[in-house]
C-alpha cells in the first residue's frame, strides 16, 4: 500500500510541472486538450494504480481539495488548471462514483478553464448512464443534518465549514430513490483528531471510521465490510 501511495505522489509532481502544464495550455481545443491528457503516460499510469487499489482514489481527492482552496491572483489564469483536469479524468477513469464530488470541488476553484469546462461536463452526465455495479450499501440520511436531498453530488456542500484544512471526508456517493448510496469507502486521507471532533457527540476511533460530511451517520470499515453508527452534531 505505502508503495502504492509513493508511486501515485511522484505521478502527481510530474503532473504538477511546466512541462506538462504547457503541453495541454498549447491545445487548440478542449477535446485536444482531453486528448493530450488521455495521452499522457503518467496519466495512464496513475489511472492504473487508482483501479487497482481503489483507497488511492483519496489521495487524488484530497490533492484536488487543497488546490482549489487556494487563492490565485484575479489578474492570472490558475496555475492548476491543468493539473486539475489531469486529476478529474484519473478520478472518472477509477471510480465513477467519486466524479461528482470532485468535479463539485473543481467547478468552485478561481480562474481556472479547461478543468471547469471538464468538471461542467462530467456533472451533467445523468446519474442512469452512471455505474453503479458496486455499491454496496446504503445509507439512510436523517434529518436536521444541514444536507438538503434535493442537492444531488454535495453542489452546495462539497467545502462545507465542518471539513477542516486538514480532512477530507470522500467516500464515493450517488443518488437514488431519495437516499445517498455508497460505494467502496475511498478512504480517508489525514484523519480527524478525537481534539476536531468534539463538537460531535461519537465515539471515535480514529482508525476505523469513515466520515459523510454533514450527515449523521459514520461508517465504520470492519474487515471490508461498511457498517453504520449513529452520531448526532452537539447542539
Amino acid at each position: 500500500m505505502q508503495e502504492q501511495i509513493n508511486d501515485l505522489n511522484k505521478i502527481i509532481s510530474r503532473l504538477k510541472s511546466d512541462e506538462f502544464s504547457v503541453k495541454i495550455n498549447l491545445a487548440s481545443g478542449f477535446s485536444t486538450a482531453v486528448a493530450i491528457v488521455y495521452a499522457d503516460a503518467s496519466v495512464a499510469e496513475a489511472i492504473r494504480l487508482c483501479r487497482e487499489n481503489i483507497q488511492l482514489v483519496g489521495i487524488l481527492l484530497n490533492e484536488i481539495r487543497e488546490i482549489c482552496l487556494r487563492s490565485v491572483d484575479p489578474r492570472y489564469e490558475s496555475p492548476w488548471d491543468s493539473l486539475l483536469a489531469a486529476l478529474l479524468i484519473i478520478v472518472k477513469e477509477a471510480d465513477l462514483l467519486s466524479v461528482e464530488f470532485a468535479s463539485s470541488l473543481v467547478q468552485r476553484a478561481p480562474q481556472i478553464w479547461w478543468a471547469r469546462r471538464l468538471a461542467t461536463q462530467m456533472l451533467s452526465v445523468e446519474p442512469r448512464d452512471r455505474d453503479t455495479s458496486d455499491i454496496v450499501d446504503m445509507v439512510q440520511l436523517k434529518q436536521g443534518t444541514g444536507l438538503q436531498t434535493e442537492c444531488k453530488y454535495f453542489q452546495d456542500t462539497a467545502l462545507d465549514s465542518r471539513i477542516t484544512s486538514d480532512s477530507i471526508f470522500a467516500p464515493a456517493l450517488s443518488w437514488s430513490n431519495n437516499d445517498w448510496r455508497i460505494s467502496r469507502p475511498i478512504g480517508l486521507l489525514n484523519q480527524p483528531t478525537i481534539e476536531e471532533m468534539t463538537d460531535c457527540r461519537a465515539e471515535i476511533e480514529a482508525d476505523n471510521y469513515w466520515s459523510l460530511p454533514n450527515t449523521a451517520s459514520l461508517l465504520k470499515r470492519n474487515a471490508g465490510n461498511v457498517e453504520t453508527s449513529e452520531w448526532r452534531l452537539a447542539a
